[in-house]
């Protein structure tokens, strides 16, 4: 039987999702209580792998198991076996042909703010501290020259394995709540630290380093070290995948108890 669970997780004790000899991964403390649930060793595949120190709100996986246990089963079993900082927050049973990561139609990540002269120590750890000069016009036209369709080497990693540089965003949506800024990618697929790259950049022009037009142009010269460093990876959310209705899988679990 194929199973799909939705997975939540604070980053910043983990060396990222996917599993690492001798380092902690959220990958390797899911598939060691999964496999003591079922009785037997689960491998399990995720819909984004997440670096070190990127949060989820509902990253999505799968697994195949003979256990016979009911979703509340699931549920219950690993959230008392799984650290604190991990949790599941919902389980499916699907088709045989679901594969969390091929299926996906969209990926959705969000990046957090939080924009003062005085930066806000308890969030320090899961939000980047801007200062309040940060200009919202500025950062909304940055985010509509990067929607669409493009190449966006300019973005991508210099380790990037990603055989094609083209995607598309369809969309960036950004949401201001009191001194909270919340940033949101929508794409089909995206490059290795290809969002915190495109923060960092949109960022210096929020904040009047550079301009919109030196935007364009980094974006179509296609070269990496036109573009700012990168972001944090403290302020950046996976919120989940995007499938075909008939798998019956939930669609992107907002952060912040729904306001973001």
């Amino acid at each position: 039987m194929r199973h799909v669970l939705g997975i939540a997780y604070r980053g910043d004790h983990y060396f990222g999702w996917q599993s690492q000899d001798d380092y902690p991964t959220v990958q390797g403390f899911v598939e060691s209580c999964l496999s003591k649930i079922a009785n037997e060793k689960i491998r399990v595949y995720c819909a984004g792998r997440t670096d070190r120190g990127v949060h989820a709100s509902s990253q999505v996986i799968h697994f195949d198991s003979n256990a016979i246990r009911t979703s509340d089963n699931w549920i219950r079993g690993m959230n008392t076996l799984l650290p604190d900082d991990i949790q599941v927050i919902w389980h499916r049973e699907t088709d045989s042909d679901f594969h969390a990561r091929h299926c996906a139609l969209s990926r959705q990540y969000a990046y957090l703010m939080y924009q003062d002269s005085i930066p806000n120590i308890l969030w320090s750890k899961h939000a980047l501290m801007v200062d309040a000069t940060l200009d919202l016009k500025l950062l909304r036209a940055s985010a509509d020259i990067l929607e669409g369709a493009h190449d966006f080497t300019s973005f991508r990693a210099a380790n990037c394995q990603a055989k094609d540089p083209n995607k598309i965003i369809r969309k960036i949506e950004i949401i201001q709540k009191g001194p909270w800024l919340c940033v949101k990618f929508q794409a089909n697929a995206f490059l290795y630290h290809m969002i915190r790259i495109m923060m960092d950049t949109m960022l210096s022009v929020a904040f009047s380093k550079n301009n919109l037009e030196w935007l364009k142009n980094v974006l179509e010269s296609k070269d990496r070290s036109m573009a700012e460093t990168m972001v944090p990876a403290n302020g950046l959310y996976f919120q989940g995948a995007e499938y075909h209705e008939k798998y019956d899988i939930p669609v992107f679990k907002d952060i912040m108890n729904g306001e973001f």
